[in-house]
């Protein structure tokens, strides 16, 4: 029903963001990440002070990010043979990955949607 209603609000003025990111967080919460991003982004630029769906954007960018393990680090003074106490007690889901590329440009991504989030309303304290 709340995603039928705002779209009947986007017919209506497919220009408004705050009803394109209200819509957004909606499809966001539904598991359609791919629609939600292209919502935000329609948002913002119909109304490029429109803070919070810059907000939404940059965090819909580093969601992934933000729940990912932070990298082990090694003891510089460790020998080889003290790999195996090194992992011990690790998983696959203790063990971070390295960055990815689609990860680095998202953060990249996110990064100026921040600042202009900011440049549009200095104020703000996202």
């Amino acid at each position: 029903a709340a995603l039928q209603l705002l779209n009947e609000g986007l017919t209506q003025d497919p220009s408004n963001a705050y009803v394109r990111q209200a819509y957004a967080v909606l499809l966001e919460r539904r598991g359609r990440t791919n629609e939600a991003l292209k919502q935000l982004r329609l948002a913002t630029a119909y109304d490029p002070k429109h803070v919070a769906s810059w907000v939404a954007t940059a965090r819909l960018l580093t969601r992934d990010l933000r729940g990912a393990p932070l990298p082990l680090r090694r003891d510089v003074n460790q020998t080889e043979d003290d790999d195996e106490v090194w992992l011990l007690g690790t998983t696959t889901q203790t063990l971070a990955r390295a960055p990815e590329k689609d990860d680095q440009r998202n953060a990249a991504d996110a990064i100026e949607c921040f600042k202009k989030a900011l440049q549009a309303e200095p104020r703000n304290y996202y």
